[in-house]
């Protein structure tokens, strides 16, 4: 008689396989603008979503430090739901027909496209920050460690969403003159 084995994890990817379905989003995008079109249109929807009286982003681009800043005040992310939104190719858009963009893959791009990724977030729930360092070195290595999320809840009063990517890849936007 055969024995019948039950595999609860099949669905989970090997760090391999995650690497290169990011590299494949990265292969998706053509333009040194998708940075900021990804990050403007996260920026747009949560403010939507979170109807303030009057919505407002701010956007940074430093081309000599390779940084670019994005700041809304729109929904934000509690400090419970930030840890999952980070993962690769989790959407949080889907079942939302007003939002505009591909819905799980944006900020995957974002997030690998730098070395150094850094959000802060937070809304009537509370806030909280989270860095990602190396991610754009880690996808374009073969390390098998994975890369770490570091996350904490911090007491700041945050309505709204800053991200900040450092060490942003080699990227035309950054050639652009100020006039």
């Amino acid at each position: 008689m055969t024995k019948t084995k039950k595999i609860v994890d099949f669905l989970s990817l090997d760090i391999d396989t995650i690497r290169q379905s990011i590299r494949d989003i990265d292969d998706s995008y053509n333009n040194p603008w998708d940075i900021l079109a990804e990050l403007c249109q996260n920026a747009v929807d949560a403010i939507r979503k979170g109807k303030p009286s009057r919505g407002e982003i701010q956007i940074e681009i430093n081309a000599p430090q390779k940084e670019i800043r994005i700041q809304d005040n729109g929904v934000g992310i509690s400090p419970s739901d930030m840890p999952r939104l980070l993962k690769p190719f989790v959407p949080d858009k889907r079942t939302d027909e007003e939002t505009i963009g591909e819905k799980g893959v944006g900020l995957t791009f974002v997030m690998f496209s730098c070395d150094d990724f850094y959000i802060k977030s937070g809304n009537n729930y509370g806030a909280s920050e989270g860095m990602i360092k190396g991610a754009h070195t880690w996808k374009n290595s073969d390390s098998p460690e994975p890369v770490e999320l570091i996350h904490k809840k911090i007491s700041e009063n945050v309505q709204g969403t800053e991200i900040v990517l450092q060490k942003v890849r080699e990227c035309s936007i950054f050639n652009l003159k100020y006039p």
